[in-house]
């Protein structure tokens, strides 16, 4: 019985990590230029969402996914001191969209 659940959790892993792998092969990048000098970094896809940081003009972010005009942002890079920085975007008030490499 140890042996399956060892063998069912290394599987688990393996799967999980190729799908994170395939996630992130589609990356875009974008630099933010938003009509009042910055844009709100948002926990979700809306304006009722809770603001994580605003993003000045200028900003180069890097996003994975889009959904009903909002970009999923998986990296703001000049925010370091932040931490992971994640969130969502609206995809209106970005600029020279292109894939990173």
């Amino acid at each position: 019985m140890k042996r399956f659940v060892l063998a069912c959790v290394t599987l688990m892993t393996l799967v999980t990590a190729s799908v994170a792998c395939e996630e992130h092969t589609n990356l875009r990048c974008a630099v933010v230029k938003a009509s009042d000098g910055f844009l709100n970094l948002r926990t979700g896809p809306n304006t009722q969402s809770r603001i994580v940081v605003p993003v000045k003009n200028g900003t180069s972010v890097v996003f994975d996914d889009v959904v009903n005009g909002w970009v999923h942002v998986y990296n703001v890079p000049s925010m370091d001191e932040y931490g992971n920085v994640q969130g969502w975007m609206s995809k209106s008030s970005l600029k020279n969209i292109t894939t990173c490499d």
